[in-house]
């Protein structure tokens, strides 16, 4: 209104993340998509922190030469320790074969999931522990559905020092989405396993945004979401892969390169700069 030019940067589609989440019905969340599409149809340049947006964005009636890809940076600093250390540095068992899921604890995640995974890996991996650390709305909920589970430990979020050390720890790292989550979102999680240097276990949608960046990458091993089985023999297919999860690794770390915060700075700077252009 005052003529001056607007970007904007998506983060998440919210009218797709109303639905998919399952924190809305369909009608509210028809009625914040329109407004979404609308609101970016009228601005000058639309940052995407992931290509599977584009189509989206275009959707709405944003042409593709005003739409600009902007990657988010990773925040962590990788530990370069082994995983012995980091351990010790934490106080966490060496023995016990660990697979760890950092970050928000809600509705999305779906990780209803690990406690029917870790039910069956009592008697099916006796030796592995499933570690969720973080916070969100569905931590009691979680809580109460692995009361009585030995292999199963819920942790509060750890501060920026000790948090390398807790992806350091990990013989796998998991990401979980709910069944139905497709293109409302990419987990910043993913930015943090980038630096973690551990093979990586996602119970995604394959269609969706975060099967796509993990494939594409080659940073990690895809399930069906929702499904302990399925899940239960992802990480068995990753423990018994050693070369696959090297390659994961080499992987994570080219695509880390890529997330550096001083690469995501031109990245903004020159998006600025064309909007500056634009006065």
């Amino acid at each position: 209104r005052r003529g001056r030019p607007v970007g904007v940067i998506v983060q998440d589609l919210t009218g797709a993340g109303a639905l998919q989440s399952g924190t809305t019905g369909s009608r509210a969340a028809g009625g914040i998509a329109s407004l979404e599409r609308w609101l970016l149809s009228r601005v000058d340049l639309v940052g995407v922190i992931t290509p599977g947006f584009i189509a989206e964005v275009e959707a709405a009636g944003v042409p593709r030469d005003r739409i600009v890809e902007l990657p988010n940076f990773s925040r962590v600093t990788p530990a370069d320790i082994g995983r012995d250390e980091a351990r010790r540095h934490l106080g966490w068992d060496p023995d016990r074969y660990l697979v760890v899921h950092t970050g928000n604890m809600g509705m999305k995640q779906g990780l209803d999931v690990v406690a029917e995974t870790a039910r069956l890996a009592e008697s099916a991996m006796p030796d592995v522990d499933f570690v969720l650390v973080g916070d969100g709305n569905q931590r009691t909920t979680l809580e109460q559905q692995t009361t009585g589970l030995a292999n199963v430990t819920m942790l509060p979020p750890f501060d920026d020092d000790d948090f390398p050390y807790v992806l350091a720890a990990a013989d796998q790292l998991l990401l979980c989405e709910r069944d139905g989550v497709a293109n409302m979102a990419l987990p910043s999680t993913l930015t943090a396993y980038t630096a973690a240097r551990r093979p990586s276990i996602a119970a995604v949608m394959a269609e969706g945004l975060s099967a796509k960046a993990i494939d594409d990458a080659g940073i990690g091993h895809v399930v069906r979401p929702s499904d302990p089985g399925a899940l239960l023999d992802g990480i068995r297919h990753l423990r018994e892969s050693p070369e696959l999860c090297a390659d994961m690794v080499r992987n994570q770390v080219e695509a880390f390169e890529a997330l550096r915060p001083e690469r995501a700075a031109e990245r903004y700077q020159a998006f600025a700069a064309r909007l500056l252009a634009l006065r």
